[in-house]
């Protein structure tokens, strides 16, 4: 995907674990995984995260907050780093995005590393999310010009708009994996022109898809990748790849 062309516009890419609850947890796990990590990713410190979990309550479900302790260890020049909280691991690579050739093994790395110091039961999902930022030059454009997944706008609504939001996921291997594709105004940038955000999450949808097998593992993520980049493609238009400046000769 973004490796392919000059000026690729993913702003991060995130590959999530998530790992079963009654697996073993100690506040000492990601110190030892550190301990592992450290010549690749020196700069470690705390993190707080306020996290939304659906919670049961009498009369029905409610969602509910919860502040959250991980610890992030990155890479010196800040452009790659992880996260690992209980039953909770994630690689994230920032821009300028080197591609996957480059973060797959990363990944492979550190679920190896991840499995020996925590030792989990099983993993229960597994995800790989691309974020793209796409600016669009001008103040005034039609959608259908640059996407080809876009809100519909009937002929007897408006047809000018502000600020949207469309989303759909699309299932793969008979539904055992989703890809939630989104497509949002993340903002105006200035007088001239418009940031448009592409995310596309890739996740299992079961359990038995997950596997701490890392080379079983690394072959899920070949295909979400590989699966991820072909809707990415498919949701733009010849103009939106011209925005990239070409393509180089990376695959």
């Amino acid at each position: 995907m973004g490796q392919q062309y000059k000026n690729p516009p993913i702003t991060e890419v995130v590959c999530e674990f998530r790992f079963s609850d009654d697996s073993p947890w100690d506040s000492a796990i990601p110190g030892i995984l550190y301990e592992h990590l450290k010549d690749s990713f020196p700069k470690r410190e705390p993190v707080h995260q306020f996290e939304a979990k659906v919670a049961t309550v009498p009369g029905g479900v409610e969602q509910q907050f919860a502040l959250v302790q991980k610890s992030r260890f990155a890479s010196e020049d800040g452009l790659s780093f992880l996260q690992v909280g209980q039953h909770v691991l994630s690689v994230h690579a920032l821009a300028p995005y080197r591609g996957w050739q480059h973060l797959r093994p990363t990944i492979g790395l550190i679920l190896d590393r991840y499995v020996a110091a925590a030792q989990p039961a099983a993993v229960v999902r597994v995800g790989l999310r691309y974020l793209n930022t796409i600016r669009i030059p001008c103040q005034q454009f039609d959608l259908k010009d640059y996407f080809d997944f876009f809100p519909a706008i009937g002929e007897r609504l408006p047809q000018e708009h502000g600020a949207f939001i469309v989303g759909a996921h699309f299932p793969f291997d008979s539904g055992g994996d989703l890809l939630r594709t989104q497509l949002t105004l993340a903002g105006i940038t200035d007088t001239s022109s418009f940031d448009i955000v592409l995310d596309l999450d890739y996740f299992t949808a079961s359990a038995d898809r997950a596997s701490l097998d890392t080379n079983a593992t690394l072959a899920w993520l070949n295909a979400a990748h590989e699966r991820t980049e072909a809707v990415f493609e498919g949701c733009l238009t010849d103009k939106t790849r011209n925005l990239f400046g070409g393509h180089t000769n990376d695959a």
